[in-house]
């Protein structure tokens, strides 16, 4: 994503100038560095945050992953830095109805993917449903016995959060005063973590009968990365040349985890704000590979959970459903680049 300002051709005199002052050990804030520069740290982050969901959902339906056993806290990383990036990039300037058609437009069709996906996946197996699939193509819960929000594809259920969140962030919370955006993270976070106490964040929003504990949850990660924001013109923080030693820690911070399921508020409430800060502040990104990272982070997140679904019902194993859950994703990501280059209005990167 590219923070787009009005440096127009000046930007890259610009950052050479910045990129010299780090050179000689001057600190910028974090606006300085996030308004010219593009934020492929947070991108890669994204695209590691996916590989954890994907994780927990394979040691879920295969079982032998449970290194990944906490990559459920990713989708609170997704909440934080869709409020970081989209307040930092907006500045406060939403005009709500263009901010909210130009979110569903970037999110709608890799999540209408992962709708069919499902829709197909259970249509074989003689199960056809297609009351839920107009529901979750609406972003719509639709709840059922089997409890779960968005039958077809489950991972929806955070989609309608953030959905939710951008809303209200164009709406409320960018008119809001930064004491009173506290006072509301502060309440958010003592519901998740009374909720944290009692039973895992895993359930928390994603379940019909926890469902609308989510707005606590994605209130407190979305309201956070608003403060992150808000507070980032204060945080000077010395440089990381490109910060890829950081990547162990954020993969052991959201994956390998094994701190008992009562600390996954403590969690998210430090580990992610940390890693987003850092990486917001690393410099000289330049590998192909963290770029990539960030372009399949959505697609997977958006159409791993059919596809893994469909490959239990062909009998394949965990690898081979890993295997075909990255292949299809590069794929949709491939075919949203193409068609994010024949549209004229573009938008800050997605958080899923």
């Amino acid at each position: 994503m590219i923070l787009e300002g009005h440096q127009g051709e000046a930007w890259l005199n610009e950052t050479d100038r910045k990129n010299l002052q780090l050179e000689n050990n001057e600190q910028l804030s974090l606006t300085e560095v996030m308004n010219d520069q593009r934020m492929i740290g947070l991108d890669a982050l994204r695209g590691i945050a996916a590989f954890a969901v994907l994780g927990f959902h394979v040691d879920a339906k295969f079982g032998g992953f449970e290194a990944f056993a906490r990559g459920y806290l990713a989708v609170d990383l997704f909440f934080m830095l869709s409020g970081f990036v989209l307040d930092m990039a907006y500045a406060g300037h939403m005009e709500f109805r263009r901010f909210i058609v130009a979110r569903i437009k970037r999110v709608w069709p890799t999540m209408a993917v992962g709708a069919m996906l499902g829709f197909i996946v259970f249509a074989v197996q003689g199960v056809v449903l297609p009351l839920n699939l107009v529901a979750t193509l609406l972003f719509l819960p639709l709840f059922t016995p089997i409890d779960v929000a968005f039958v077809l594809n489950r991972c929806a259920w955070s989609i309608f959060f953030e959905l939710v969140a951008n809303g209200a962030h164009a709406l409320v919370f960018r008119r809001l005063s930064t004491i009173i955006l506290v006072a509301l993270t502060v309440a958010c976070f003592a519901v998740v973590a009374a909720l944290s106490a009692k039973t895992s964040l895993e359930v928390v929003g994603a379940r019909s009968n926890s469902f609308f504990y989510g707005f606590a949850r994605v209130g407190f990660s979305y309201l956070g990365g608003i403060l992150l924001s808000r507070f980032s013109s204060d945080l000077r923080i010395p440089a990381v040349q490109g910060g890829l030693f950081i990547f162990p820690a954020v993969v052991i911070a959201l994956a390998l985890c094994s701190a008992p399921s009562v600390f996954d508020a403590a969690v998210v409430a430090s580990i992610n704000p940390l890693v987003i800060v850092i990486l917001a502040r690393s410099k000289d990104w330049s590998n192909a590979a963290l770029s990539a990272l960030g372009q399949i982070s959505f697609p997977l997140y958006a159409v791993h959970y059919p596809i893994l679904q469909g490959c239990i019902a062909l009998g394949w194993n965990a690898y081979q459903a890993m295997a075909a859950s990255l292949v299809f994703a590069a794929c949709v990501a491939y075919f949203s680049a193409r068609l994010a280059q024949r549209s004229d209005h573009r938008v800050p990167l997605e958080s899923t």
